[in-house]
């Protein structure tokens, strides 16, 4: 998902399921910049999703969130508000993970999947008109 011109620093992101925040990076140091870790269980599977390359982050370690949670905006480089660059970004976007497994004290204990694999996304080279349409 990526955004541009002045929707960087302002297009929100939003958890993509009901979830437990376990882990929240809110300062900028490193490749991925700020990011927020969400827990989730699915049908007593535990899947972990991680949200990279924010401008702002809204959420707090322990908070229950759901999927109409906005948890920050995008950013990437230059940052829109600071014009700061996390190390390894080239534009505005949300680096998405989705991994099947827990993540605790910034460590993965999980297997990362394909977020395709779960997620609505519309074909590429169209864009999203909507966070609830079937593409």
């Amino acid at each position: 998902l990526t955004a541009s011109g002045t929707n960087a620093g302002t297009t929100p992101a939003y958890s993509i399921a009901n979830g437990l925040v376990v882990y929240v990076v809110s300062t900028y140091g490193s490749c991925g910049g700020k990011r927020v870790y969400i827990q989730h269980n699915v049908n007593g599977v535990i899947y972990t999703s991680g949200y990279l390359h924010l401008n702002n982050v809204y959420v707090r370690e322990g908070q229950t969130v759901t999927k109409d949670t906005i948890i920050g905006t995008l950013a990437g480089w230059p940052d829109p508000t600071y014009g700061k660059s996390d190390g390894c970004s080239t534009g505005a976007h949300l680096h998405l993970e989705i991994s099947k497994g827990t993540f605790a004290n910034g460590n993965y204990s999980a297997y990362r999947m394909s977020p395709t694999n779960f997620i609505n996304f519309p074909y590429v080279g169209s864009s999203w008109t909507d966070r609830r349409t079937k593409y």
